[in-house]
Formats: C-alpha cells, sequence, structure tokens
C-alpha cells in the first residue's frame, strides 16, 4: 500500500513539475480544460417555447410513464425543433421515467 502511495505521489510531483518547467504547456492544459467547461455550460436552447409546446402537445404518458429513451425516440422525429436544441435535450434529459409533460419540461430545465 505505501508503494501504490509513493508511485502515485511521484507521478503526481512528475507531472507537476513538467507543467511547471514548460509554461506553454501549463496554459495549454489551462485552454483545453476551461472551452470543454465553457461550452458545456453555455449551451442555450435556440427556441425554448417550442421545445416546451413540442414536449406537451407530442408526448403521451402512460400510467407507467416514458422511459428518456422512449422520450428520445419520439422526438428525434422533431421537424420543427433546431439541431441544437434536440442535441441539448437530449443532453439535459436525465435518465429515468417520466409520467407527464411537466416532470420532463421540468428536467431539462424549461
Amino acid at each position: 500500500m505505501k508503494f501504490f502511495a509513493l508511485l502515485v505521489l511521484g507521478t503526481a510531483l512528475t507531472v507537476g513539475s513538467a507543467l511547471a518547467a514548460d509554461p506553454a504547456k501549463k496554459a495549454e492544459t489551462k485552454a483545453k480544460t476551461t472551452t470543454t467547461t465553457t461550452a458545456a455550460t453555455t449551451a442555450t436552447w435556440t427556441d425554448q417555447a417550442n421545445v416546451t409546446k413540442h414536449v406537451k402537445e407530442h408526448l403521451t404518458f402512460t400510467a407507467t410513464g416514458m422511459t428518456k429513451a422512449e422520450i428520445l425516440k419520439v422526438c428525434n422525429n422533431m421537424t420543427d425543433i433546431s439541431e441544437n436544441d434536440k442535441k441539448l435535450f437530449a443532453q439535459k434529459l436525465p435518465e429515468g421515467t417520466y409520467k407527464s409533460a411537466e416532470e420532463v419540461i421540468k428536467a431539462v430545465g424549461l
């Protein structure tokens, strides 16, 4: 166990030293991380009202509800929704079973 801890610590120190020795690599690593994080958090809906309308009008819920996979299967054929909103909808909808349009709308943050 001590050997493993020393190995991990040694690796961390080596990587940290390499980044400290090469400021350009450190800046590049930070830029990649920031870009990825920013892209994921700044994605916005193209037309929230249309997505909400579509969910309310086109999804039919049974007593047992609909899973994410079932909802996406229906919604992937949304010709009235932009590609951006389809992708964002799929990303934001957590796995689970939903029993109403209101649950889906709340789950995706609309």
